[in-house]
């Protein structure tokens, strides 16, 4: 019982470090390019509109 409460809390503390970062980037970061947003030309000219159904 005792190997499990130790396996369980080195599985949560690699959990929150993978989760935080200390890995490398954190997963919610990967796929965005913030550098891409600053090189768009006359990006407040893009407008949305709704779907027809």
């Amino acid at each position: 019982m005792r190997n499990f409460f130790f396996l369980a809390l080195l599985a949560n503390f690699l959990l929150y470090a993978f989760g935080t970062g200390a890995f490398g980037p954190p997963p919610q970061e990967q796929g965005r390019e913030p550098l891409r947003m600053n090189q768009q030309i006359r990006a407040d000219s893009l407008s949305t509109r709704p779907l027809s159904p």
